[in-house]
């Protein structure tokens, strides 16, 4: 896919797939083996998984020279959801999530996303992103109901939408 390709070209991407394992095996969604809400461990790092993402991150950042522009934790709840930062919020990426949400909207007529924008009150990963590096920080929430095949389409959409904006800043 040639717009991937060059999205790989001029950025570097970090994934952590699963950073709560025993939670999901155990049933408890968002908290670990130990009961603990990773999610509101952001500014604590208390809990081992936080705590190794977020040094593992910064260290990247520092050693390479880089910065971190976007930063987009995937999660399932009952519906899907796109928490995001209030706009009196910006980041580095100006209107950002505006333009990529709008992009999702635009390409399922009959779906319109559900953006509920907060502002730095918790200590959740995309308050942290974006106070660490001035960075875009976005929940992405999958329905557990959701049909896997718009899950699919939608991800997509979504994917193609960020690389297309991020090239083009």
């Amino acid at each position: 896919n040639p717009l991937s390709n060059a999205f790989r070209r001029k950025f570097r991407i970090l994934v952590y797939p699963l950073m709560n394992p025993d939670g999901v095996d155990l049933g408890h969604w968002r908290h670990n083996a130990g009961g603990i809400d990773l999610n509101r461990d952001w500014a604590k790092y208390a809990q081992d998984e936080v705590r190794v993402v977020a040094n593992h991150i910064v260290h990247t950042t520092k050693k390479d020279k880089n910065s971190v522009i976007l930063g987009l934790d995937f999660h399932s709840t009952q519906e899907d959801v796109y928490y995001t930062l209030t706009n009196n919020r910006q980041s580095e990426i100006f209107n950002f999530k505006d333009y990529w949400i709008y992009g999702i909207d635009s390409a399922f007529p009959e779906y319109t996303p559900d953006d509920q924008p907060y502002d730095l009150n918790q200590a959740i990963t995309k308050g942290w992103f974006y106070l660490e590096f001035d960075a875009e920080g976005i929940t992405y929430e999958v329905g557990d109901e959701t049909p896997r095949s718009f899950v699919k389409q939608k991800a997509k959409v979504a994917a193609d939408e960020m690389m297309k904006l991020l090239i083009l800043r």
